[in-house]
């Protein structure tokens, strides 16, 4: 009878383990899969503004005629940013690249990758916005790291 209870207690134990195992993992997935979507929802937001500051007049600190995106800095829609012009948030960090006349580039990282030491292309968490014109059809949107044409 000892056997049976010994051999029931680690059979117990060991099926305890393994759902706490289970639990920690679909815990890690729904968390990240929570930080992306709010990257993603961040990157929209700051797209759209994006957008909405290249309507603007110049005298209200929108662009020149015929600038476009090119001089398109988080200070100038408002935001503060840090020295190498990068925005930080809770969720991410954000910075424009690839900015001209016709088109602007939005990439977002995980807030605890510095964005200062590597190609962001390796990460799990990242964000990347295309934004080519003040329309709904305008932003176009990568999570998985594909690379979009500016």
């Amino acid at each position: 009878m000892g056997q049976q209870q010994l051999l029931l207690l680690v059979l117990t134990v060991v099926i305890v383990g393994l759902a706490v195992v289970i639990g920690i993992e679909a815990f890690d997935e729904n968390e990240r899969k929570s930080r992306l979507d709010a990257m993603t929802n961040e990157a929209v937001r700051i797209a759209a503004e994006a957008q909405a500051w290249s309507l603007k007049s110049p005298v209200f600190d929108g662009p020149e005629a015929g600038e476009g995106f090119a001089e398109l800095t988080f200070t100038r829609l408002g935001y503060v940013a840090d020295d190498l012009g990068v925005y930080a948030t809770q969720n991410g960090q954000y910075a424009f690249t690839d900015t001209g006349a016709g088109c602007a580039r939005l990439i977002g990282v995980d807030a605890e990758y510095d964005m200062d030491s590597g190609d962001p292309g390796d990460l799990d968490l990242y964000v990347q916005a295309v934004i080519t014109g003040p329309g709904p059809d305008d932003i176009q949107m990568s999570t998985d790291g594909t690379p979009i044409s500016c």
